[in-house]
């Protein structure tokens, strides 16, 4: 589906003539299906964008709390390796003896068979106390069945009821489930939030940790992941040692012989993301430069030659002597002319605005870096950082009061058509300007560490709040040169 969906996109955009808004709706629209095919890729798997083989799922997570078959082996007392250490468990030598799934991802189980969580002295103390209270009832009993008299008979009956009530007490005690001991899961040596409750036996049992995919960023097992695989992951997955401790100690008792992999995102899935977001970005890069979404004002060229003829013929008629005017006029009609008889004369002839440019840029930012977070780590609550919202919150009234100011300078009759581009947010029209330079070279800086840290680290970055008041003083000293441009043309 991927290759013919770029097989359809390149003979549309190979067509001549195609509409600039025909082709922007059709990358938008090829955008959206390969987002929508992204999410589902994550959800279901799909052989074709994990790069497993067709007839073959893409490894998962083990579904059943007995761990399948796989550890049958490591919870047999009999098997080779266990008896080699029966010693050691019995002496309460905690270890590792297998780990299932050897691929596992964010939201599955995984099971560890675990040996020597306790010793055998407290079952051999409570199967010591029973045999001995046995033969101490077994014994009065065979007093008891002998000719006594009747003093020596009474004191030996009561005896043997001490006895019984001793022999209950310790088979009671025998009966019961043994003490349970919290252990808690290491991950390369890394304490983490999962933590279970197991009986203190010296058998191999089996524990089941949950890979929680917790939706919620700001709590402690998101910031934990978040940790854990921060700049660290290598094409989409990193090696885990796993590890576990009965104590509160900040490094693990015992640790598997081999490593796992954890899979945190499939790189064909998430270069299909990237895709989407590129055909997004395009068709929208598209259908702003034939449009005044990003422009400073909606009028098109021939409105642009109409009003500046006009206020040519208006200047030329209050002055007829003065020779400039006459000439501003004669061009001002040609250009009118010119533009009546050129296929653009309805494009938009708005020069960009930097401050919509940069809402624009911080919107797509936002967008798709939530996006990337929610299918890799799958958290959707409380992703935005107060700092991000700050920032938003400052390109927001930088691009309202852009607007303001451009609505205020449509009441002047000198308008300015577009050049290109990037030559709009860089210029005016005396040239480039500093504070210009200074918005986009700080709005550039704080992209690209905005990027980095969605990427590699998994959060959206706390800027501090220097930076914050930095970025509010160079939209401010934008703004306030702004007047002064428009104040110029008047």
């Amino acid at each position: 589906m991927v290759i013919f969906t770029l097989i359809f996109l390149f003979k549309v955009i190979a067509m001549p003539r195609v509409p600039p808004r025909t082709l922007a709706a059709v990358l938008t629209l090829a955008g959206i299906v390969a987002l929508v095919m992204c999410m589902l890729g994550t959800a279901f798997e799909w052989p074709f964008l994990t790069g497993a083989p067709a007839n073959q799922k893409a490894p998962n997570n083990v579904a059943d709390a007995g761990c399948g078959d796989g550890l049958k082996a490591a919870l047999d007392p009999g098997s080779i390796a266990n008896a080699k250490s029966a010693a050691d468990d019995a002496n309460g030598k905690f270890r590792v003896v297998d780990v299932l799934p050897r691929t596992i991802r964010l939201g599955g189980r995984l099971c560890v068979v675990v040996a020597g969580v306790a010793s055998e002295a407290g079952e051999k103390k409570l199967k010591k106390d029973v045999e001995d209270n046995e033969t101490k009832v077994k014994d009065l009993q065979t007093q008891l069945d002998t000719p006594l008299d009747a003093k020596t008979k009474t004191e030996t009956e009561k005896k043997l009821d001490v006895a019984n009530v001793a022999l209950s007490v310790a088979k009671a005690a025998q009966n019961q489930p043994p003490p349970v001991v919290d252990v808690t899961l290491f991950l390369n040596g890394r304490r983490t939030p999962m933590s279970l409750k197991v009986p203190a036996i010296p058998a191999p049992q089996t524990l089941v940790f949950e890979f929680g995919q917790t939706p919620d960023a700001a709590s402690d097992d998101a910031k934990f992941w978040r940790g854990l695989l921060a700049n660290k992951t290598n094409s989409g997955s990193m090696p885990l040692k796993i590890g576990v401790s009965r104590s509160q100690s900040s490094t693990p008792e015992a640790e598997a012989r081999s490593s796992i992999e954890l899979r945190v995102y499939w790189p064909y899935i998430v270069g299909l993301g990237a895709l989407s977001m590129a055909l997004l970005l395009t068709g929208f890069a598209i259908f702003a430069a034939k449009s005044s979404v990003l422009r400073d004002h909606s009028l098109t060229n021939i409105d642009l030659a109409e009003q500046n003829a006009r206020t040519a013929r208006d200047a030329a008629a209050a002055d007829p002597t003065n020779a400039d005017l006459q000439k501003a006029k004669t061009k001002a009609e040609d250009e009118l002319k010119e533009c009546m008889a050129s296929p653009t004369r309805d494009d938009p002839a708005g020069t960009f605005s930097l401050g919509r440019t940069q809402m624009a840029l911080w919107l797509w930012l936002s967008t798709a870096g939530f996006i990337f977070l929610w299918l890799t780590l799958g958290i959707y609550r409380n992703v935005i950082t107060e700092a991000i919202l700050v920032l938003l919150g400052i390109n927001s009234v930088t691009g309202i009061a852009a607007v303001i100011l451009d609505r205020d300078d449509l009441k002047n009759p000198i308008r300015v058509k577009s050049k290109r581009f990037w030559s709009d947010l860089l210029s005016d029209e005396d040239g480039p300007k500093l504070h210009r330079i200074q918005m986009i070279g700080w709005t550039a800086i704080l992209a690209v560490i905005f990027i980095w840290n969605v990427v590699a680290n998994f959060i959206f970055v706390e800027f501090d709040t220097n930076l914050l008041l930095l970025m509010g003083i160079v939209n401010s000293t934008y703004l306030g040169f702004k007047t002064q441009e428009k104040a110029a043309k008047k």
